[in-house]
C-alpha cells in the first residue's frame, strides 16, 4: 500500500537556522531533509519486502525498470501533506509552506478567537538589541500587516529570514515545491501564492513552470480571488 511519510514545521526550521525560505540555501536544505526521509523509508520498505514480499504490482512499476533496485514492500512512501490543524496544535508551520503571517487570529467553529504570534520571531526581536518600545511597535505592525518587509529600519538579516507567504514570488514558491518533489514519491500539498496584480499569463506560466520543474501537481492562488 501507499503510505504518506512527510514533514511539517519546515518554515519554522528555517527561522531557527537563520535561512531565507526563498534562497539557494533554503532549497538545498529542503532537498537534504527529504533525501534522509526518502532513503530511510525506502530502506525499511526493502527490509519489509524481504520478510513479507514486494507489493503485487512490482513488475509493472517504475522501480522494476531499474534492475539494480531492490524490491520494496510499498509502492510509494513519502508525501508532504498540508498538516494545517496538526501544525496549529503543535504551534509550528504547516507542511513545507512558509508561514502565512507572523501574527494572525484564528476563529474556531464555536466562535472563539485565538491570537498567534510566531515564537521564533519574538525571540529574534529580543536578540536584535531593540528597545522594548520598538519591539512593542514592531509587534503591533506585525499584528496589523502580518509581515515586516515594510519596516525598512529593521536589520536586513531579520527581514530576509522572517518572510511570509506573500513576501515570496510565485517562481520562488514553485522552486521550493520542486526541491521537495525531487525526493518525494507522491505529489505534494503546496500553494503557489500570487499577488492580486497577477495576470492570466502569470497563472498560466506558474503551471507551466511547475510542470517543467518536475512537480506532480500544483495549486495556484491569486490573492483576493
Amino acid at each position: 500500500r501507499r503510505i504518506g511519510l512527510g514533514i511539517m514545521g519546515f518554515a519554522d526550521l528555517l527561522y531557527q537556522l537563520g535561512i531565507k525560505y526563498s534562497s539557494e540555501e533554503g532549497y538545498a536544505l529542503a532537498e537534504r531533509v527529504m533525501t534522509v526521509i526518502q532513503e530511510e523509508s525506502h530502506k525499511m520498505s526493502i527490509d519489509l519486502a524481504k520478510e513479507k514480499g514486494e507489493f503485487p504490482n512490482w513488475k509493472l512499476s517504475v522501480f522494476a525498470k531499474d534492475k539494480k533496485k531492490a524490491k520494496m514492500r510499498n509502492a510509494a512512501l513519502t508525501t508532504v501533506a498540508p498538516t494545517g490543524s496538526i501544525a496549529m496544535m503543535f504551534d509550528t508551520s504547516s507542511g513545507l509552506e512558509p508561514n502565512f503571517a507572523l501574527a494572525y487570529i484564528k476563529q474556531d467553529k464555536d466562535g472563539e478567537f485565538y491570537h498567534y504570534l510566531n515564537g521564533h520571531f519574538e525571540k529574534a526581536l529580543q536578540k536584535a538589541g531593540l528597545s522594548q518600545e520598538r519591539i512593542d511597535s514592531v509587534r503591533q505592525e506585525v499584528i496589523n500587516k502580518g509581515t515586516i518587509q515594510h519596516l525598512v529600519d529593521l536589520p536586513s538579516a531579520l527581514r530576509d529570514v522572517f518572510v511570509v507567504a506573500m513576501d515570496i514570488n510565485g517562481s520562488e514558491h514553485i522552486k521550493m515545491q520542486a526541491a521537495f518533489q525531487k525526493h518525494v514519491d507522491n505529489s505534494i500539498s503546496k500553494t503557489i501564492n500570487l499577488p492580486n496584480s497577477a495576470t492570466l499569463e502569470d497563472v498560466k506560466q506558474s503551471y507551466i513552470d511547475a510542470w517543467r520543474m518536475g512537480c506532480k501537481s500544483c495549486t495556484v492562488y491569486r490573492d483576493g480571488s
